[in-house]
């Protein structure tokens, strides 16, 4: 459950900064406001990426998948639109074959290993 609360926290985050940059008038820089939602995508894709690797937990960049859907399909921007659904099916496809892993993982090992009887002095 915690992952589920960090992985809104990561998505929070970008969305912040995002926020920050449109508040503080360094929108522009030539890019354009779909370009900025790209780059705000790559960057939280590549932080739920790498806690994906980290703490080997896929419910963290569900998270990412779910609000990266949601953009895509509210976004006028045909970039933004494009880069969310690519990064949600990379991201997503990630946090299945992670969970596939574990789960294949965690069948391989026996479900009682048996332990030397403890003795008590």
């Amino acid at each position: 459950m915690l992952s589920m609360y960090g992985g809104w926290l990561n998505v929070a985050c970008v969305v912040n900064v995002a926020a920050a940059f449109v508040s503080s008038g360094l929108k522009e820089l030539g890019w354009t406001a779909g370009g900025w939602t790209v780059i705000m995508l790559v960057v939280a894709a590549l932080l739920n990426l790498g806690m994906l690797l980290r703490a080997h937990d896929p419910l963290w960049g569900c998270v990412f998948t779910w609000a990266a859907l949601a953009i895509h399909k509210d976004t006028p921007s045909p970039e933004a639109r494009t880069a969310s659904l690519v990064l949600a099916v990379i991201v997503g496809a990630s946090c299945m074959v992670k969970s596939a892993i574990s789960c294949f993982k965690k069948r391989s090992e026996p479900s009682y290993v048996p332990h030397a009887p403890q003795t008590f002095s």
